[in-house]
């Protein structure tokens, strides 16, 4: 004898109409005494008894009813502390909860999270567009969305995702501004003299983030060997200053240093002792032995050192790019820029500097002639 199914577990059904698996459970009932249920689907019958089982796990502790009379704003405030905030670094928390404030809460927050529908999502990025939101700004929003709805799915909270059905907004490709090898030059130059000469050389020269440098310390400098170690990132989030790691799990890495970044090292070492500084952990500090601050960085010496040495006005990320685009129309093999980069993937550098390549494409064509020109 088939075993009874246990009260209150649920049901499963077969959908021939959708070719899925269905799962029905009662979680309660309103205030006229009607039933309110919440579906599940799943490819196959084992997978929809244990979103059931989860479910009725849910009900038994309270949480489910709770969780299901959320609106979206209260679902992403739960989702941000409860899985954002273990996931993500304190930086990419910070623009998460901006996101979710300035441009999803005042437009769509109220709507009840199980009511949700794709036309309601659909006109939200209608009403930012129109409100001015660059394209960059509302793949962001969407991006956003879309994961913490990815949670609510996974938690069967809601039967679907729907971002999903909807078109992510198109954003176009931001566009590198590298320095061109002159223009590299003239920069360099410009900032013999400024407080941060170091800082630039080895943004340009070796390609490290902003927040790398600004988190490097002394211990992480080699001059014998005349290398540095990349250990944390340093960022500033709401006037707080966190460590984290580096971006990816290959940015924790080693770099062998050109002679420049080694002689630029060694005078700004020379440079904090004067200042007494002499004793502070941080390689490169304000005038204090604090952290530095981006906006000062690039109010009081970047821009100033742009406009000397007659470069057009370019981002500080920029001169990561210039590393790389250097060094590629150099010959330097692009897994030796990724290295340096700390990129996940070769593949990541090739996609961002591909146009750097054709370049070269000559060098193997000579290269073969070489090895083959005697052959008759």
């Amino acid at each position: 004898m088939a075993k009874r199914r246990a009260r209150g577990g649920g049901s499963i059904s077969f959908r021939k109409d959708r070719n899925i698996w269905q799962g029905v459970i009662t979680i309660g009932y309103d205030g006229q005494g009607k039933r309110r249920r919440r579906v599940v689907y799943g490819p196959t019958r084992q997978a929809v008894q244990q979103k059931l089982t989860r479910l009725q796990g849910q009900k038994l502790d309270g949480t489910l009813g709770e969780l299901c009379k959320l609106n979206l704003a209260e679902y992403l405030e739960h989702w941000l502390q409860n899985t954002a905030r273990r996931t993500v670094r304190q930086q990419t928390f910070n623009s998460y909860q901006s996101l979710v404030r300035r441009h999803i809460n005042p437009y769509i927050g109220g709507v009840r999270l199980t009511k949700l529908e794709p036309a309601q999502v659909d006109t939200l990025f209608h009403r930012l567009e129109d409100a001015g939101l660059k394209p960059q700004r509302l793949q962001k929003v969407y991006a956003v969305l879309r994961r913490a709805l990815n949670i609510a799915v996974k938690q069967d909270l809601v039967v679907r995702n729907v971002c999903l059905t909807i078109d992510c907004p198109k954003a176009e490709q931001r566009e590198m501004q590298p320095l061109t090898q002159e223009q590299a030059k003239r920069f360099l130059k410009a900032a013999q003299d400024d407080r941060l000469h170091a800082f630039y050389v080895l943004a340009v020269t070796v390609g490290m983030r902003q927040g790398e440098l600004i988190g490097l310390e002394w211990n992480d400098v080699n001059f014998d060997d005349q290398t540095l170690f990349v250990r944390r990132t340093l960022n500033e989030a709401n006037g707080v200053f966190v460590t984290g790691p580096p971006k990816t799990k290959r940015g924790t890495r080693r770099i062998r240093l050109p002679q420049l970044a080694v002689d630029a090292l060694r005078d700004h070492r020379d440079r904090m002792e004067a200042e007494g500084r002499g004793d502070v952990k941080l390689v490169f500090c304000d005038r204090v032995g604090g952290p530095l601050r981006r906006q000062n960085v690039q109010r009081r010496s970047f821009k100033p050192l742009l406009d000397a040495a007659d470069c057009s006005d370019i981002r500080f990320h920029d001169l990561r790019h210039t590393y790389a685009t250097l060094a590629l129309a150099a010959g330097v093999p692009i897994r030796v820029v990724a290295d340096t980069l700390g990129h996940s993937r070769t593949s990541v550098t090739m996609d961002i500097y591909a146009h750097v390549l054709p370049a070269q494409e000559s060098v193997s064509a000579e290269a073969m002639d070489a090895a083959f020109g005697n052959v008759a």
